[in-house]
């Protein structure tokens, strides 16, 4: 599909999916390569995000009273 030797069309009737499923995997992973080739600061994003949630998390639950 990214060397555009089949047609779309043609890859998902030979996988059983449709076309606009393979379309959207496309795009996430054009918008996403260059987490291919920085695992680092991917992985660091998401331990960010992770802590972020983590600190909602607890700040929420101590509004319910459980903490």
């Amino acid at each position: 599909m990214l060397k555009e030797e089949m047609t779309t069309s043609q890859i998902a009737s030979k996988y059983k999916i449709t076309s606009q499923s393979l379309g959207k995997w496309k795009t996430q992973f054009l918008e996403n390569v260059s987490l291919s080739f920085d695992v680092g600061g991917a992985t660091k994003a998401y331990r960010d995000e992770i802590e972020e949630l983590k600190t909602e998390n607890d700040g929420l639950a101590k509004e319910l009273g459980l903490m």
